[in-house]
This record gives structure tokens, C-alpha cells and sequence, in this order.
């Protein structure tokens, strides 16, 4: 991430660095486990950390991207500059993670085409084989379609962020979780609230 740091000044490219160490701690606590042989009390206070200040990770991270996307928005080509650099970046290690999960899971899940496909996040409604890795593949997305939302970002600024908060407060709330549809919008393209902080993220640069 050196390279994206220096888009940015001294003082928040150390801010930045700083902050996405502890958000990595707090993504690696969420998906920490307890095992059944804890006390309750172990239990109880994993589930507050977890739902409390570990749910500032992932949108910190959504944020940043937007930010450090948002730092040449205005040159010649800076779409396709940002997507060259995320092959190398975020495309390359997301295959290679997977793939290599992929081969080591075959003695337990065995050989497909599908299963390949799945585990590499080509399924809309299933995670990729690496899970965590949803957000690299979320964020990949949100990269492509970048020059739309920059477009709305910049016509409506906090309207339009606004408006995509209430949605995804909306299909946190309303919508079963195990339906479908809320797959689809919170696992590929996260309107339950990525796409929002990603694009707060393009704001506060731009």
C-alpha cells in the first residue's frame, strides 16, 4: 500500500497507516472463535467486542478506498490508471489466495467446475473460498463501476451518500438475511453499507 500512501501528505498517510493496522486487529478479533468449552463470560464479551468497536473495521476500510481512489479522479485516464493498479494489487492476490485454497480443500470437498467457480467469487450468492476475501472482491467491484458513483458524488455530494446510507439501513433492517437478494446486495456488491462508506471516502478527498 506504499503507493497509495503517497497520494496523500505525510500527516495522513501516517494517520491512515496507523488506523488500518488497528482496523486489520479488529477484523481478525471478528472472526476470532470461542469454543464451546469457555466460559459463558468469554462468550459474552467476545460478542461486544465484536459487534461494538469491531464494526468500525470494515467501514474504515471501504472509506479509505474510496479516499485513496479519489485522489486523481480529476486527470486524463485516471479510471483505467486505478483499474491497472488493482490487477497487481488486489486481482493477483485474490486469485492466488483462493486457487491455493481451492487445491488444498480437495481431499474434503473434492474436484468441480462449479466449486472452482465458487471459490473464486464467480457465484453472486456464495462467498469466495477464502471468506474474508469478500471485501477484496467487493471492493474489485466498486473499482469498476467507480466512474458512476464518482459522477453521482460529485453532482449531489452528501445527497446521494445520504440516500445510499437509508438503503442500507433499510436492508439491514427489513430484509430476511437469508434471502437471496440480501446475498446479492451484501456479500457482491455491499449496499447494506460498503458502497456508502466507499463513496463518503471519494467525497472527503474530492
Amino acid at each position: 500500500l506504499i503507493w497509495l500512501f503517497r497520494m496523500v501528505d505525510a500527516r495522513v498517510s501516517s494517520k491512515i497507516s496507523k488506523l488500518g493496522f488497528v482496523a486489520a486487529v479488529l477484523v481478525v478479533m471478528i472472526h476470532a472463535d470461542v469454543q464451546e468449552g469457555c466460559p459463558e463470560s468469554v462468550r459474552m464479551v467476545k460478542d461486544l467486542v465484536t459487534g461494538g468497536v469491531c464494526g468500525l473495521a470494515v467501514p474504515f476500510f471501504f472509506a479509505v478506498s474510496g479516499y485513496l481512489l479519489a485522489g486523481h479522479v480529476g486527470e486524463d485516464g485516471w479510471w483505467g490508471s486505478a483499474l491497472k493498479k488493482r490487477v497487481w494489487s488486489l486481482l493477483v492476490p485474490y486469485l492466488i489466495w483462493n486457487v491455493v485454497f481451492f487445491v488444498a480443500d480437495i481431499p474434503r470437498s473434492g474436484a468441480s467446475v462449479s466449486g472452482f467457480a465458487t471459490c473464486l467469487g464467480l457465484n453472486p450468492f456464495e462467498m469466495p473460498g477464502v471468506y474474508p476475501l469478500w471485501f477484496v472482491r467487493s471492493l474489485m467491484i466498486l473499482v469498476v463501476i467507480s466512474p458512476v458513483l464518482v459522477r453521482l458524488v460529485r453532482r449531489l455530494g452528501w445527497r446521494f451518500c445520504g440516500l445510499l446510507w437509508v438503503v442500507g439501513a433499510l436492508i439491514g433492517l427489513l430484509l430476511d438475511k437469508d434471502a437471496e437478494w440480501t446475498k446479492l446486495a451484501t456479500g457482491l456488491i455491499p449496499l447494506s453499507g460498503g458502497v456508502f462508506y466507499f463513496c463518503t471516502g471519494v467525497l472527503l478527498r474530492i
